[in-house]
């Protein structure tokens, strides 16, 4: 039986889905890589806000209108009992906290004749994106308590993995050809609190044969220490990239989120990464139409990303998740109003990194080629993670997937910067370097 893993949300939660996947394809179990060929599409749902919620179920329907479906991940764990009785399109429905009942169920449903198997170290991992680049998750679950968040519901309280076992997995997943590490979790600052994290990046880029990039991904504004940003500008590997969510600026609504720092300490903390990491690019992502939002409290924020220029930035809508504090807070927003918020914020940001990428025309820039889309490469620089990010994109030219090259930028619009032709020669360690 082939077997396609559909991941939606977060690289965490792929993680997840891909840990599952290998134990699968050790039980007997084939990989597909595309759900036309497989047998069975196991949807690793995400259940974070309302609208992942809506698309994690009409990715379900979708695949059962065509083959047999599985369904797992965060929603499944957190509305497991009703996905159950209602989701008769799947032929099973399975949590993800007790991962050893979840193999066992799909094993007894799909192959009732296959035996299980002990579980495999928690490192084995089958990789379901491009082989070059891959997330590594160091810790389960969330201390913050954010009052609009209902993971630390679905994922339980912080839990880190051992530095051992990090290493371990991230040997294997170096051994599999990855050259751009994603550190993930839900607050990797948390990580062994304030020295932790920054002794583990430095033996991570201490391994050999050695990852080209480190990319640090979920990074709470407050475990941003002195010591993480001394790794930043001390060692080559970890990319001067911070994905850092803020997500307002007005005091009051951090407050009533429970993120326990004001907007004047985080517009501090930009200040002095950009001055520690001059060429770091800086990420966040930012929540609009929380309870109690005022127009007021939108142009603070809106002057505030003006201001700030951010190199990439997201904006997400409130939803009110049961259960979370946030959940019963009244003076919420109508949804017109934090649509055309939404658009004017992004408006915006879009105005900035169009100026942002015309400046890098003409700039020589270090890429990583992700894979072919029609007559063109796609790639990304340092400054841009996978599938959130901007794109290079590369014409005129034969390249290979997961090399590093550098380019020339010769046109840019929005969201893409572009490669017109080239020559080039190879240098130690596979990097490819335009002449």
């Amino acid at each position: 039986m082939k077997i396609f893993l559909d991941n939606l949300g977060c690289d965490k939660n792929r993680v997840d889905g891909e840990k599952l996947l290998a134990r699968l394809i050790a039980s007997g179990f084939e990989q597909a890589f595309t759900a036309a060929e497989a047998d069975l599409v196991i949807v690793n749902t995400c259940g974070f806000i309302q609208p992942a919620k809506e698309e994690s179920i009409e990715t379900i329907l979708d695949h059962a209108s065509h083959t047999k479906v599985a369904v797992t991940g965060c929603l499944s764990e957190r509305y497991l009992d009703t996905l159950q009785k209602e989701l008769t399109e799947a032929v099973v429905v399975a949590g993800l906290s007790d991962k050893e009942a979840t193999y066992k169920t799909l094993i007894d449903t799909l192959s009732p004749q296959q035996p299980t198997l002990p579980a495999p170290p928690s490192l084995t991992r089958a990789l379901t994106g491009p082989v070059h680049s891959a997330p590594l998750k160091i810790s389960e679950g969330c201390d913050n308590r954010c009052s609009y968040c209902a993971i630390p519901l679905i994922r339980g309280s912080f839990v880190p993995r051992s530095e051992q076992d990090i290493l371990s997995e991230a040997r294997l997943l170096r051994k599999k050809g990855v050259q751009e590490l994603l550190v993930v979790g839900q607050d990797i600052t948390a990580y062994g609190k304030r020295k932790g994290l920054p002794a583990l990046l430095r033996k991570l880029t201490r391994l050999s044969p050695a990852f080209h990039w480190i990319r640090l991904m979920y990074c709470h504004p407050l475990g941003v220490t002195d010591e993480l940003i001394e790794v930043m500008t001390s060692e080559s590997r970890i990319l001067p990239y911070l994905d850092l969510p803020l997500q307002h600026y007005t005091d009051k609504l951090l407050k009533r989120m429970n993120r326990h720092y004001t907007g004047k300490e985080a517009a501090a903390l930009i200040r002095k990464l950009r001055k520690r990491v001059p060429s770091i690019a800086l990420r966040t992502t930012l929540l609009l139409g929380f309870p109690g939002e005022t127009e007021t409290d939108f142009r603070n924020l809106y002057s505030f990303v003006k201001d700030t220029e951010f190199d990439r930035l997201g904006v997400f809508a409130f939803s009110p998740e049961e259960e979370t504090q946030a959940f019963g807070f009244k003076n919420r927003v109508a949804s017109s109003t934090v649509k055309k918020r939404m658009d004017r914020l992004m408006e915006l940001q879009n105005d900035i990194l169009y100026r942002q990428n015309l400046a890098k025309v003409g700039s020589i820039q270090e890429v990583l080629i992700d894979g072919a889309e029609g007559d063109v490469w796609i790639g990304r620089t340092r400054h841009d993670a996978p599938e959130v990010d901007c794109r290079v994109v590369v014409r005129n030219c034969k390249l290979v997937p997961g090399r590093f090259y550098k380019l020339k930028i010769t046109d840019a619009d929005t969201y893409d910067l572009f490669v017109h032709g080239y020559s080039h020669s190879i240098v130690p360690g596979g990097l490819f370097v335009t002449s």
